[in-house]
């Protein structure tokens, strides 16, 4: 995850909070919603960790052949990750 946990906190209290001034929803638990923003935004960042952590096993099984093709890490790394996000019809 690249925000710290309280870092979402807050900004999934500051959507709350916004969508309520500007009566876009209506919560009975301001709570809660604030809560459940946080759990998808949270879920959110899991799906590319873990996606991340895909593409890092993936070439780490093609390591030599990278390194006998000159290939740079990173620039496959990106490309095997844009691959997957296509095919899975991911949004990240």
């Amino acid at each position: 995850m690249k925000l710290r946990r309280q870092q979402v906190e807050v900004i999934a209290a500051r959507i709350i909070d916004d969508l309520i001034k500007w009566e876009s929803i209506e919560a009975d638990n301001v709570d809660k919603a604030k809560s459940l923003v946080k759990k998808v935004i949270i879920d959110d960042f899991n799906v590319e960790d873990k996606l991340n952590d895909e593409v890092r096993e993936l070439l780490e099984k093609i390591s030599s052949e990278m390194r006998q093709g000159s290939v740079e890490y990173h620039k496959m790394f990106r490309l095997v990750k844009e691959k997957l996000i296509r095919e899975r019809n991911l949004i990240l």
